[in-house]
Order: structure tokens, then sequence, then C-alpha cells
């Protein structure tokens, strides 16, 4: 579903959004929680992105409906010798870890908020760096679906 990428690009303006105005102001961990969800779900869709042009090009036979088994697919089948894939991949991982475990935070409504969950602690400086990882996984996304065809079925579902 191509249409996908244009809701992972609105998934990122969002985030881009809580980053730079919602976060500055707010200082809540509940919006770098709301942030961190965010990115997981335009992640999300890149997948579902990138398996839909596979299944297109007779890559892969069917796009599973579980994450883990999607992943599992880029990560192993499409790139398995892309180290940025994996890293990529990683970072999913990480956020979707921290967004399923209990929060606590930390300087709440300061300057240094911090979102600390099981061991890991996201500031605002590390959301960032999340932030702009999954806008260059966004872009390499793009550039590969356009390298496969993707722009060609595009405009054949339309």
């Amino acid at each position: 579903m191509l249409e996908d990428s244009d809701t992972a690009k609105g998934q990122l303006q969002r985030v881009d959004h809580l980053i730079y105005v919602t976060l500055k102001y707010t200082r809540t961990i509940d919006v770098i929680n709301n942030t961190l969800s965010r990115l997981i779900e335009a992640m999300d869709y890149i997948f579902l992105d990138i398996l839909e042009i596979a299944k297109r090009k007779k890559m892969i036979n069917i796009i599973p409906q579980s994450h883990v088994e999607r992943i599992e697919i880029i990560e192993k089948k499409l790139f398995k010798n892309n180290k940025k894939i994996k890293e990529w991949v990683k970072l999913y991982l990480l956020m979707r870890k921290i967004v399923k475990n209990k929060i606590k935070g930390r300087e709440e409504y300061r300057k240094n908020v911090t979102l600390i969950a099981e061991k890991v602690e996201v500031n605002q400086e590390k959301l960032m760096s999340y932030f702009v990882s999954t806008k260059e996984f966004y872009q390499f996304s793009r550039e590969w679906i356009d390298k496969n065809g993707g722009m060609a079925w595009k405009e054949e579902d339309t």
C-alpha cells in the first residue's frame, strides 16, 4: 500500500511538531512517549511499503501480519548485507521495548526532562537522534522504492 508512505511522512511531520513545539513548551514524559509511538508507527508504514513493493516484484510471496516477521523478512531476506537496515531495525525494536515498558520520568517540566524505561533513558537529545535516524530510514525507503519501480506501481494504482 504505497499510500502508507504518505502516512509515514505524516507521522514524521507530527513527530517534528512534537519535538520542536510541544516538547519545548510542555516538557513531559507523555510527550516523549507519544513521540516514540509515532516514530514506531512511521517505521511500521515504511516496512509495509517496502514489503508491498517486494511482493509486487515477486521478491517475497506474502506480507506477514506480525511486525516481528515483517522485520525479519526485511532484515534477513531483502537487505541481508545492509548494516544500516540492521541499525534501523535495532532502533525500531528498542523504541517498541521502551514504549511497552513501565515508564518513569525525571525532571518533568524542566529543561532536561527524561523518560526512563527499564535501564533506558530517553531525553530530548536522544529523542532527536531517533527522529533523525527514522527520517534517514524514510529517505532510504523512498529511494529504494523508486529504484524498484515504486512510482510506476503507484501510478497504476490510481
